[in-house]
């Protein structure tokens, strides 16, 4: 607006001084007579004024041209930045999808893997508050779910349903120090019962000192309890320590990250015994 106003001004000053000018020559031609000599004096005087006024003209126009540009070239930043931003959400919504997609289709794998009838189900919640360790899932009893029901994900055991209600239930994790499963060393078969230390690992017990465990080794389900079909992988040993009792003191870290877990499937036992198929 400043701008605006300064060329305005500018603008009357030129076409004063030009009119002078005018009136002056026209004066000449009326009167060719009269001493050419004023006119001339005036015509110096005024013509480096008039270039003056031409260039600061000039120059009012090319800072308001320039005015111009920038306010249109900081609307096309502001509409590349938001553009930008738009692509970057899409970006994230499609590489959330892309991984949900592929934690679908390992619970599809395993669900066929299976001999068990099964249902997949999505974590909605957790309770990992001290050492206690709990997840809650979208299906309860309107999906015919009960307790002790054995509850896995792709790579291994989760753990067991503990309590369900109409459209919820609760399956406590195999880290919860109340968790015990029975189970066995793959390799050697040595038997022993899998019970969770409160955190994110698990201690293998009753297994005693002639046993042979070793790190590496694959801790799978052995069915005794009578809740896990047999064969369904648990986790690896980490930690074997002979003791001065009779048993052996192993640490077990689960297959599955149980802090990151989203869907899971509950396996649906039937009357036969039949043993957990593990996915190749």
């Amino acid at each position: 607006m400043v701008a605006f106003k300064v060329e305005k001004k500018t603008v009357l000053i030129f076409f004063v001084l030009l009119l002078t000018m005018v009136i002056i020559m026209s004066g000449q031609v009326r009167a060719p007579t009269s001493s050419p000599y004023l006119a001339n004096a005036i015509f110096s005087v005024l013509s480096p004024l008039s270039r003056g006024v031409h260039s600061a003209i000039s120059q009012v126009k090319d800072w308001w041209k320039a005015y111009i540009g920038l306010r249109e070239a900081y609307k096309e930043k502001e509409r590349l930045e938001e553009r930008v931003h738009q692509l970057e959400a899409d970006y994230i919504d499609i590489e959330e999808l892309r991984f949900s997609n592929k934690r679908l289709r390992a619970l599809l794998g395993l669900q066929e893997t299976t001999l068990y009838s099964s249902l997949p189900a999505e974590v909605i919640g957790n309770d990992s508050s001290g050492y206690f360790k709990s997840i809650i899932i979208n299906k309860g009893t309107s999906h015919s779910l009960r307790p002790d029901m054995p509850v896995t994900a792709p790579g291994g055991l989760v753990g067991r349903v503990i309590r369900t209600s109409t459209w919820a239930s609760q399956v406590q994790l195999i880290t919860d120090i109340n968790s015990g499963v029975a189970a066995m060393v793959q390799r050697s078969r040595a038997q022993g019962v899998v019970v969770g230390e409160g955190s994110n690992s698990c201690s293998m017990k009753y297994v005693t000192n002639l046993d042979d465990v070793a790190p590496e080794d694959m801790i799978i389900t052995s069915g005794r309890e009578g809740i896990y079909p047999e064969g369904i992988p648990i986790g690896r040993v980490v930690m074997v320590k002979k003791s001065a009792t009779l048993f052996q003191q192993i640490r077990v870290i689960p297959l599955v990250d149980l802090r990151k877990i989203e869907e899971v499937l509950i396996i649906i036992k039937e009357r036969e015994t039949l043993p957990f198929k593990r996915r190749q």
